[in-house]
């Protein structure tokens, strides 16, 4: 139930939110000298990009950086604490770092351009006058824990930012999940971490944003007095990750999946339906995070959600624990489809997974496609 409530957590904050590919680089921007020094490679190194190896740690220590980039435009600080202390006689490190990112002399030519109504900004049309600097100031703190189970050591971080650009802000939260196991008497590590797994970037305009989950493998072996290590990540894509996402839902839902598909209650009806995002009634369904319902295909409705422009799902809004009837056909608000019957079921129109009631069925799904403007949902 956990792993089910994770992924959809991950499903939902990339789909309501505008993602971002570069917008966690505050704390890689922040790392000290050590961890800069080596590339960012952090299958070693204690108080790195991943949480997990904080196990490494051999004592309480203080770290301080500073460093300017780009001629002094760009500056950047941080000071970071690794205590090591124990819980209940168990290693039980925790890692501080705040961090402190300054661009300055931005030019903000937003009031410059001066459009006669052309597409373009041509000579004549710039008032230099009206150009002026701007800064951005960026402050974020990172807190990780991390708990050893024998050989594997899992670690986890998580990052409240701040960010200030001109006359507007904004407040964020993201979190890292690490891992590192150990084999061969502690010779080989192996090393996966994934940044910004879940995260969430409110601005004072209203605009919410998701930075592009980060996942990295790696690992090191110890060869007599040489140690070898490598690292690879990759920004996962958004249609990539919510396809693996969604695969994995399937995966850890099976009995889930099995029951929708050879459920009694509901007929395996042949429909097709076609909506043509040109019109107007379908207009909602161009923008991720919104739903369409009809009640005129399926059994007792179809209910279509948009995940991300690429990715959508289709369900029956009849009630899958009971047989159709005058009170089967469900209602549908925000991302949740209610039974109008005594039992009021509910269930999650993205996974349609049973949220509130009682029964062994989830909604039954339907294929879907998207050719150029038109939707298709058939059976």
């Amino acid at each position: 139930m956990v792993v089910k409530l994770l992924i959809f957590v991950i499903i939902v904050n990339l789909a309501m939110a505008e993602t971002v590919r570069y917008g966690g680089e505050l704390f890689l921007d922040g790392q000290d000298a050590r961890n800069a020094g080596m590339g960012g490679y952090s299958v070693s190194l204690t108080g790195g990009r991943n949480p997990a190896l904080l196990f490494r740690a051999q004592e309480s220590s203080v770290h301080f950086s500073h460093k300017d980039k780009f001629a002094g435009l760009s500056n950047i600080s941080s000071i970071s604490y690794l205590y090591h202390g124990m819980i209940q006689g168990k290693q039980s490190p925790i890692y501080f770092n705040l961090v402190n990112r300054s661009v300055n002399n931005i030019s903000d030519t937003r009031s410059a351009w001066l459009d006669n109504g052309y597409s373009e900004p041509e000579i004549g049309e710039i008032d230099y006058y009206k150009i002026k600097n701007i800064s951005q100031n960026e402050l974020g703190m990172k807190v990780s824990f991390m708990h050893k189970y024998d050989a594997i050591a899992i670690g986890i971080s998580i990052k409240p930012t701040y960010v200030h650009l001109a006359d507007y802000s904004a407040w964020g939260i993201s979190n890292d999940i690490g891992a590192i196991i150990q084999l061969f008497e502690k010779k080989l590590d192996l090393s996966l971490r994934v940044e910004d797994i879940f995260s969430i970037n409110k601005w004072s305009t209203g605009r919410s944003e998701a930075t592009i989950p980060l996942i990295t493998v790696g690992g090191q072996i110890q060869l007599a007095s040489i140690l070898l290590g490598i690292e690879m990540g990759s920004n996962m894509m958004k249609k990539t990750l919510v396809l693996l996402l969604f695969s994995a839902i399937f995966s850890a839902c099976s009995t889930n999946d099995d029951n929708s598909l050879n459920n009694p209650n509901l007929i395996n009806l042949n429909f097709r339906l076609q909506l043509n995002l040109d019109f107007p009634e379908y207009n909602d369904l161009q923008f991720p995070g919104n739903s369409f319902a009809t009640y005129n295909e399926g059994i007792r409705g179809v209910v279509v959600y948009n995940i991300n422009n690429s990715q959508y799902t289709a369900f029956e809004l009849s009630d899958p624990n009971h047989p159709p009837s005058n009170c089967s056909a469900m209602t549908v608000e925000g991302v949740v489809a209610t039974c109008n019957c005594e039992d009021g079921n509910s269930y999650n129109i993205i996974t349609g997974e049973l949220l509130e009631g009682e029964g062994q069925y989830s909604m039954k799904p339907y294929r879907i496609e998207r050719r150029g403007n038109t939707i298709e949902v058939y059976n």
